[in-house]
């Protein structure tokens, strides 16, 4: 008789940790009640970019070369397109008066353009070490464990984070970010000292596609006020304390929370 297969420990990955913190509702939606929706047009661009860069960047490391343009923008494009046939699309209200043709559509266009800056702007700068790779760090004494995916760690030990958006980062979003704390913290894990830095490559979605280079840099200081903010979230989701997004804040509404509109703590018509 076979044994039954050993429960995986859960864990809070840098997305949960964020989405605790903004809005605890949210949460308790999603990673209690499994209520799992279909991504928004940014999402899904920007899990086609990041498919497009582990397409090349897998293959790199052992020849050393990057592929052709046209195979990273096919790549890209059938992602986008893949991913939303299998899990659909979330749509906001100007959105779906536009229609989902013309959604899809611009999505892909914008793809495209994004997916030739990748290759022209940010391929030729990386030889990788690790590509979109799970790390985890067990804490025995704790209900949850730690897990994340870096998208690339170099050769010159750097982690590098692709990102998506409409308008370029500034410098004090990306040195404010927990995601790249709960990297450098993943990173020094693992390999039992700090990375060498932190590079995020921003591909803005503007009239003409772009890459903004930010780079920034993590401490102790900084793991130790993440592992205060996973602890508070641990002690709340075991207290059962699901705090909602503060009123006014603006990632709570339709166009940006697919549960605004069943969410018990906004005013409905």
């Amino acid at each position: 008789m076979t044994a039954p297969e050993e429960k995986k420990k859960p864990h809070v990955s840098p997305s949960q940790v964020g989405r605790y913190c903004q809005c605890g509702e949210s949460y308790r939606r999603r990673y209690i009640l499994g209520e799992k929706l279909p991504p928004g047009v940014a999402m899904v661009r920007g899990t086609a970019i990041h498919k497009g860069a582990e397409f090349n960047f897998k293959q790199k490391l052992k020849t050393r070369e990057d592929l052709p343009e046209a195979q990273i923008v096919d790549k890209a494009v059938s992602t986008f397109e893949e991913k939303i046939k299998h899990e659909g699309l979330m749509l906001s209200e100007d959105e779906l008066a536009r229609g989902e043709k013309v959604i899809v559509a611009e999505g892909k266009d914008e793809v495209a353009g994004l997916a030739k800056v990748l290759h022209s702007g940010v391929f030729p700068r990386y030889q990788p070490k690790l590509i979109e790779e799970e790390q985890r760090i067990e804490l025995p004494a704790a209900s949850h464990d730690l897990m994340g995916i870096i998208d690339l760690i170099d050769d010159k030990e750097t982690i590098v984070d692709f990102k998506t958006s409409g308008k370029t980062k500034s410098q004090e979003d990306v040195d404010g970010d927990g995601q790249f704390t709960f990297y450098g913290l993943l990173y020094k894990a693992k390999f039992k000292k700090e990375c060498a830095g932190i590079s995020i490559e921003n591909l803005v979605t503007t009239k003409t596609p772009k890459v903004v280079t930010l780079k920034t840099t993590r401490d102790n200081g900084d793991y130790q006020a993440l592992i205060n903010r996973v602890n508070m979230m641990l002690n709340g989701i075991k207290a059962e304390i699901f705090t909602p997004a503060p009123p006014g804040a603006w990632w709570c509404g339709p166009k940006w929370c697919g549960y605004y509109s069943t969410c018990p703590y906004v005013k409905h018509k």
